[in-house]
């Protein structure tokens, strides 16, 4: 089970807070897990309120208020590691949102976090391998949630269809219609089972793919957003960037210039 999907947005920060301090409110975008290595805080979300002390760790899903309240009494110093806005209608993220709020943060986890942080300095050519260590912190907490136990939902062989026939597909123009026809099924059909196993409608998850392989080519080349924008099957620059923007939540020259100062 790949419950990443197509995130392509993975980072592990430290950080250490003065006594008293706040920060918040804040609307959490990703799944995060946050950890104290000394100290200790408390996360308010929503209404209710979880205390995280050293050696301990806490993971936050998406679409929800937090506040977080760090020691009256010292210093506390915590990090995090996060991945970049993930479906909140997985049934992973739902099960995750139901499970124990605060568990240990072992020693191996706490190894994978001192190796991501500091393949995070490092050149681009080490990107995979921290995101694969950040990926593997993640599932190693999940993991001890007991949520990788549980029986996942078999995806309908009809979606299975559509969804590669997306992925699969070279650069062009793609309706529902054609959609539907490559999984056998009427594009009404099609639509519901969207809306059910994914959370989006086919046209959502079309885009959001075409997206996320223009973000990989602003990330990784020096092409331009024009030569960018035929390659990945938008219209014009000017469709490319108005998608863009409405799926990754930022302008292609903005997500450019962001990704490449991370890794200066």
């Amino acid at each position: 089970m790949n419950i990443f999907g197509d995130i392509d947005r993975f980072e592990c920060k430290s950080i250490v807070y003065s006594q008293p301090s706040q920060f918040g409110p804040r609307l959490q975008q990703d799944l995060q897990l946050v950890y104290v290595y000394e100290g200790d805080m408390k996360v308010q979300v929503g209404r209710h309120v979880y205390r995280v002390g050293a050696g301990e760790a806490t993971l936050l899903t998406p679409g929800h208020e937090e506040i977080f309240h760090f020691a009256q009494q010292s210093e506390t110093r915590h990090g995090w590691c996060l991945a970049g806005q993930p479906r909140s209608s997985s049934p992973l993220i739902r099960q995750l949102e139901g499970r124990p709020d605060v568990l240990p943060f072992t020693p191996d986890m706490r190894d994978l976090a001192t190796m991501a942080m500091s393949v995070s300095s490092q050149p681009e050519g080490s990107r995979l391998y921290r995101d694969a260590l950040i990926k593997s912190l993640l599932l190693s907490f999940i993991h001890r949630t007991g949520c990788l136990d549980d029986e996942q939902p078999v995806i309908h062989p009809s979606l299975a269809r559509a969804i590669r026939y997306i992925e699969d597909s070279p650069p062009g123009p793609m309706t529902v219609v054609d959609m539907a026809r490559a999984a056998g099924v009427t594009p009404n059909h099609l639509i519901r089972l969207f809306k059910s196993g994914m959370g989006v409608t086919p046209k959502e998850y079309f885009w959001k793919q075409r997206t996320g392989k223009a973000a990989q080519l602003l990330r990784e080349t020096g092409l331009s957003a024009a030569e960018i924008a035929y390659r990945t099957g938008f219209a014009n620059p000017h469709h490319f960037s108005r998608v863009f923007t409405k799926y990754q939540h930022t302008t292609p020259g903005r997500f450019r210039k962001d990704a490449w100062s991370r890794n200066t």
